[in-house]
């Protein structure tokens, strides 16, 4: 397949699924540091089939304009091949607590001044309990696929995520897009991480 095919089911992809760009919030501060390691068209079919037929189904029936947009839609830093989704200050999840989700499963926006660093992220917690749990065993909290978008990855695509769209399944935290990418994960819940596990290891290493 030529190079431009590939840039057009690129475009396709991110159009259908993805449809408005949203911005990082930048809140610096000092860290410390854990060293411990169409809108109705297909949208069940889109589930079912992977991610070569999905371009394919979207090239068929988009729209010219859909194909020609030079809207592309980048994670905080574009360009960057970074495995976890980090502002230019390293600020992971836009500056969102990610225990908040695991406690009350609401999303809630960190202190400045109660941060914890993990994987070259730093993470803003609304509490010190919750700062606290999150230095205990960070894994447990730290969104999957590096906190991008769980549909994107599930469909080869390395994405950013708002965090308010933020949802914890099996004692994992997933987070998408925006609303539209979310309800395409509520659709199919198990079917979409799978494919995003197995899309991840080659996902994290593109550049964003």
């Amino acid at each position: 397949m030529a190079r431009w095919q590939k840039q057009l089911q690129s475009r396709a992809i991110r159009r259908e699924i993805i449809a408005e760009p949203v911005t990082g919030t930048v809140m610096p501060s000092n860290s410390s540091r854990i060293t411990s390691g169409s809108e109705q068209m297909g949208d069940g079919y889109m589930l079912r089939v992977g991610f070569r037929s999905l371009a394919a189904a979207l090239l068929a029936v988009s729209a010219p304009s859909a194909l020609l947009s030079s809207t592309a839609v980048h994670a905080t830093v574009p360009g960057s091949t970074l495995a976890v989704n980090v502002d230019q200050d390293g600020l992971a999840m836009r500056g969102y607590d990610p225990v908040a989700y695991f406690d009350t499963g609401t999303p809630t926006k960190g202190l400045a001044s109660l941060d914890a660093s993990f994987d070259g992220a730093r993470y803003l917690f609304a509490s010190e309990e919750h700062r606290q749990q999150f230095m205990a065993d960070p894994a447990k909290y730290v969104p999957q696929f590096g906190g991008f978008c769980a549909i994107g990855t599930s469909f080869g695509e390395k994405v950013d995520a708002d965090p308010e769209t933020g949802r914890v399944v099996n004692g994992r935290l997933y987070v998408n897009f925006n609303e539209k990418a979310q309800a395409l994960f509520n659709k199919d819940v198990p079917g979409t991480i799978q494919r995003a596990e197995q899309n991840w290891p080659t996902v994290k290493d593109e550049a964003q």
